[in-house]
């Protein structure tokens, strides 16, 4: 129980995958956890750096820009399924973001469409 109300990172990773509230230090759960996949997901579907370094140029600018509420841009030929999962995932507060079987469902819903 005491683990999950702990911040684990300590301030080790890429901001480019760490929620907001991970990014302001504040207390995180599994919905930081949802974030990061968000980012990972849009990164693997787009095979681009979803904070390219020609606009972010330190590390702290995609921090900014992440707690501040602002999201890389979805490209257009990201099927409107898949950005709806990742709009839900990367909500700014994590009570918003949908559970992982809800992504689950989701993606089982894409493949049972193809």
């Amino acid at each position: 129980m005491m683990m999950t109300n702990m911040t684990f990172t300590k301030g080790i990773g890429s901001p480019i995958y760490m929620s907001p509230e991970v990014l302001k230090r504040e207390h995180y759960k599994m919905e930081s956890d949802i974030y990061s996949y968000s980012i990972t997901m849009l990164e693997i579907i787009t095979w681009q750096n979803p904070f390219p370094k020609e606009i972010y140029n330190f590390p702290w600018d995609i921090a900014d820009a992440i707690t501040s509420g602002k999201r890389p841009p979805i490209i257009q030929e990201v099927k409107e399924d898949i950005k709806e999962i990742i709009e839900k995932t990367w909500k700014q507060e994590a009570k918003e973001r949908i559970r992982i079987e809800e992504v689950v469902r989701m993606l089982e819903r894409i493949e049972n469409k193809e």
